[in-house]
This record gives structure tokens, sequence and C-alpha cells, in this order.
């Protein structure tokens, strides 16, 4: 992406707050500096920025006139300059965490301090949020939120001092969204299952987890003894960022807030004692008074994929215009810090527009609620082993699985019994 340069200058206008951040959202400030003595110039400039983004008015409903300039509240003399900031859009990451005693939102700073965002936005606005620490508040606040956020970030970023920064030892991670009405996960979507696959469907095949199966960066995956076999399984997650329903693909893409990281925990054991082969009755093709027993397999995702602490999820949300390809990333997952898994999210069977309008036209998807997209299965090199050779019960942990533009996602394992 493009670096923009803006020099700035404070003022109390709303007007100039409004079109600043329109096109600091867009990243499309080149390099305007106001001062009484370039007013002209500057302001055919803004001119040419708001009737880019004009179809969203502005709080005074016009641009001023060049009395402004005139009457001095646009003169160099008396307006102080904040320091130029060199701006990527790439920075901006939320997530949820608890510190000293409370659950806040927080964001990192380019030289990696952690700050409150709720701390931020009262420093540098004087303004205390509703959503406080609750990102699925944030989420439903909408794109006026995240703009103040981003001029918020982009304060703290050049004044990092201005807030006291969070020490990464005094945070507890939750999951970003700690409690999600719904965790939709995909099932076999990665094309290193194809060969595999002896018969299923060509629509998206989905299971659902419970929120009891969240924890966070850094916390502990439980495996009791009679869970069995357990291994991890890297994913890319997209958290839903309004009611979609009925939703067609083409559009699809609107609907998400941000990407995270989810480590979907699996017991094959546990898969395979819950495995039921039985006669099913159906149907007779040709005759629909009559039944039929077909010889059937199935197993439904309970225990083996919800158990508690099955689902480690963060520890950040990056927001959706900061990851401009969410099919080109690279995915690994490391055990021990060797390691197994160097996939990319291109392999995804099916991709994000299409998932989201199938779910929602069965499920009403809402502000927070998850959508993990498939495993990452790719051996490292084509070599060595699988996610399914990693049986965190008898070896332990860490594990952890990396995303490309978003992070890492770490935690320890305990063996109970």
């Amino acid at each position: 992406m493009k670096l923009s340069t803006v020099s700035i200058f404070k003022s109390s206008s709303s007007w100039f707050r409004f079109l600043l951040s329109r096109a600091c959202a867009a990243d499309r400030i080149a390099d305007l500096s106001f001062s009484g003595r370039n007013w002209s110039a500057s302001r055919l400039r803004l001119e040419g920025l708001f009737a880019e983004f004009g179809h969203q008015q502005a709080p005074s409903g016009r641009l001023p006139g060049k009395s402004l300039a005139a009457s001095g509240r646009f003169n160099a003399a008396n307006i102080r300059a904040a320091p130029s900031i060199t701006r990527k859009v790439r920075d901006l990451k939320i997530a949820s965490v608890k510190a000293a005693g409370a659950d806040i939102l927080v964001t990192e700073g380019p030289d990696g301090r952690i700050a409150s965002l709720a701390d931020a936005l009262k420093a540098f606005t004087g303004a205390s949020p509703a959503w406080s620490g609750d990102m699925v508040s944030l989420i439903e606040a909408g794109p006026a939120a995240l703009q103040d956020l981003a001029q918020v970030h982009d304060a703290f970023s050049a004044n990092p001092d201005a807030i006291p920064a969070i020490a990464p030892e005094a945070i507890q991670w939750h999951p970003p969204v700690r409690r999600p009405s719904k965790i939709c996960c995909l099932a076999l979507n990665n094309s290193a299952n194809s060969d595999r696959i002896l018969s299923g469907p060509n629509h998206p095949a989905i299971f659902v987890k419970g929120a009891n199966a969240l924890v966070g960066h850094g916390e502990s995956i439980l495996v009791k003894e009679h869970y069995g076999r357990v291994h991890p399984e890297p994913e890319l997650a997209l958290v839903i960022g309004k009611t979609a329903k009925d939703i067609r693909a083409a559009e699809a893409m609107d609907y998400v807030f941000g990407y995270t990281i989810h480590n979907d925990i699996t017991s094959p054991t546990m898969r395979a004692e819950d495995t039921f082969h039985y006669r099913a009755i159906h149907p007779r093709k040709d005759d629909d008074t009559v039944i039929e027993y077909v010889d059937t397999f199935v197993s439904y995702s309970g225990r083996y994929k919800c158990s508690d602490t099955f689902s480690p999820m963060g520890p950040w949300i990056v927001l959706r215009t900061q990851v401009p390809d969410p099919h080109a990333l690279s995915v690994r997952c490391d055990h021990k810090g060797e390691l197994v898994t160097e996939d990319s999210t291109r392999n995804l069977t099916h991709k994000i527009p299409e998932v989201l309008e199938f779910i929602s036209g069965y499920m009403t998807m809402v502000p927070g609620d998850i959508v993990s997209m498939g495993t990452a299965l790719q051996r490292a090199n084509g070599t060595g082993r699988a996610v399914q050779n990693v049986d965190l019960r008898t070896l332990g942990g860490p594990v952890s699985v990396s995303i490309e533009k978003i992070g890492t996602l770490s935690n320890t394992v305990i063996a109970i019994g």
C-alpha cells in the first residue's frame, strides 16, 4: 500500500476533522499543509478530496469560505502544528484483554506498545466510549466508531508517550469476541483434502461450536486422559460485522468486520467413539409409501469439537479493510517450535463470499459471530508430520498458529489425569 504524509495543524472546526477522517480512512491524503499563507491552494486540494468523499455530508454541510483565513483562525502564527505522520493503512488491530482487573479493548502501536483504546480515545478526544471493554458493542457502533479509532490510533502511533502502555505480562488475553452467539466452522474446506474425500457435497459443509470452547492467546488447552488423541487445526476466522440473512455472495464481504486466528482443536478418538454405523430409513425412490434401509455411518460434532478450551482464538482482530485479499494469506502451525503446517488460504475450496451466502441462507448471523474457514493442512515443505500426528495429550505444547497480516496465536497444553 502507498504511504501518505500528512502535515496537520490542529483545528476545532468540525468540517476539517470530518474531511480529514474520511481521507485518512481511504488512505488518500497526499501532502497537505494548512496556514493562512497558503490557505487558497490547500483549500483547493481539500475541495478535491471533499468532492471524492462528498457522498457523506460534512457536519457543517459546506466548506468554509476564504473569510476563515482572513479571520486568522487558520493563521500559522496561532495554530500549533502536530508532528507529521507517515501513515500506512495496516496498523489498527483490536484485542479483548483483562488488565488491572478490568475487561478492556486494546490496540498496538507500531513500536509494539499496547494501550487501552478507551484511554486513547479519552486522551485524544476527551470522549468516553459506550463500548468500553465489549467487542460486540464496538462492532455494533458501526463505521463512525472505527473512523474515530483510526484517528486515535494514528495519534497514539505518532505520540506513544501520551498514553500509559500496558506491560505484556500484565495482560490476560481473552478471545477477541468473548461470547459470540455461534462459531460456524467449515468442514473439509481445503484442496489438500480433495484426494481423501470419497463423496461429499458440492456446497460448504458447516458445524457449530459453542462459546464454552473459547480460550484466549496464552491460555491453556486442557486435555483429559479419556479424550484420547487430540490435535490442532490452524484456521483463518472472520468476525461478522452486521446482521446477515439471505445475503448474496457479491455483497458478502461488506458483512465482514475483520479477521482473526482460530485453532480448531479436535479429538479423532472421541469422533470415532461417537460414530454410528446403522441402517438409516429412507423412502424408496420409486415408491415413497415404502421405506428402505440404507447402510450409513454418521457422527456429530459434539464433544470431539466442542469440549472446553477446544477453540483457542485471537489475539487480534485485524479489520477487513487492512487485508486486501484474505484468500492469499500464509498459514503456519508450530508445535514446540517445530514447523508442522505451512499452507495458504488460497487453497480454501469454498471462498468467503460463497460461504457467507450459504450460511446466511440457513442461519441468521449477528455482529460478533465467528466463521472459521477450515483447516490449513499442507505439510511444511511437503514432508514431515501432519497436524494429525501432533497428539497434544501425549506430546504437550506449546502449539501456535500464525497467519500473515494477522499475527500469532500461541497456547500451552495441560494434560489432566
